[in-house]
């Protein structure tokens, strides 16, 4: 973890560090302490708050824990509780586990106050922005990976949390079990869900009684995102793949497909790609064999809601893909 006064916090086994970064090329040596072993932590003003094992007057045990930052010494138990994921955001720490989300006020830093709980079963990862935490969790089993339910809970009254709306994504694992992907980013109204091996799905939440899935990517296998800038990062196996976001103020339907038979008619032929959308709309339709590297092969002004272009023997058999980009 990165706070804003220039530390990097780490946990390994039970080494506890803080690095205090001098500048952008060097640091200070680490100050460290043995009574920590963190599965994931959050940092708020001068304390570190983690789930894990830690090492109290009491001994080592297991729960939520906060640790001082100055001294490395100062660790206090919240909780029994193990978690699976926890943020801070605002004067909150949101916590998640098998029982549901519970909000800590941090009002006293060194002891947070728990205000709420809102139960909730099989959630795993935990992304709270404005005030609306974004809870992804296993829903059912599908034929290859599973269908996982992103669920929007309105937490600006933390001290009473309410859910406004989910969606039902579905996501591939090559071993058919529970895609073991991070928590979702969310900036501008709009979620970004690792999917696993079906890619990245794009979740419009703007309204966060009616999220809707409105797109994707499925050209790379997507376990971990993050946002920079205007640019989405996403992780997947030995892979970082880096997407260009854009947000038209007006988004538009465009959608793609190959139709007609697959033989020869007799203007040489073979079957149609249909373009539909929005008359009036600019599309540019482009090839590639790779799925990285893609040249414009069509430019073209929808006269009317579905066009359909004529497909050559070539370009209908010859290995490649298409797809159709706003211009």
């Amino acid at each position: 973890a990165l706070t804003e006064t220039g530390l990097a916090i780490a946990s390994e086994g039970w080494q506890f560090s803080v690095v205090e970064l001098a500048d952008q090329v060097g640091f200070e040596s680490p100050r460290s302490c043995d009574c920590v072993s963190s599965a994931d932590l959050a940092v708020y003003d001068n304390y570190a708050y983690f789930f894990g094992y830690g090492e109290t007057d009491d001994g080592k045990t297991r729960g939520l824990f906060s640790i001082l930052l100055d001294d490395l010494l100062s660790v206090e138990k919240i909780t029994d509780d193990i978690f699976l994921d926890l943020v801070v955001s605002g004067d909150f720490l949101y916590t998640l586990n098998s029982k549901g989300l519970r909000i800590f006020s941090l009002d006293d830093p060194a002891s947070p106050k728990l205000i709420s709980v809102y139960q909730y079963d099989q959630g795993h990862a935990l992304t709270v922005v404005d005030g609306f935490a974004y809870v992804r969790s296993y829903h059912a089993r599908a034929s290859i990976g599973s269908i996982e339910r992103l669920t929007i809970i309105d937490a600006r009254d933390a001290a009473d949390p309410m859910v406004k709306g989910w969606v039902d994504v579905a996501t591939e694992n090559r071993f058919r079990t529970p895609v073991p992907a991070g928590k979702v980013a969310v900036r501008d109204g709009f979620a970004y869900m690792p999917a696993g091996e079906a890619g990245i799905a794009v979740i419009d939440v703007r309204d966060p009684e009616n999220p809707r899935q409105i797109g994707g990517n499925s050209a790379v296998s997507v376990y971990v995102v993050a946002l920079m800038e205007d640019h989405l990062l996403a992780g997947g196996g030995d892979t970082l793949t880096v997407f260009e976001l854009v947000h038209p103020e007006s988004p538009k339907s465009l959608s793609l497909e190959i139709v007609g038979r697959e033989r020869l008619d007799g203007n040489g032929n073979v079957g149609q790609l249909k373009v539909s959308g929005e008359a009036g709309t600019e599309v540019v339709i482009q090839k590639s064999t790779t799925l990285q590297d893609w040249s414009d092969w069509r430019s073209l002004t929808l006269q009317t809601e579905v066009v359909e272009i004529p497909l050559s023997k070539s370009d209908r058999f010859e290995q490649g893909y298409f797809r159709a980009m706003l211009r």
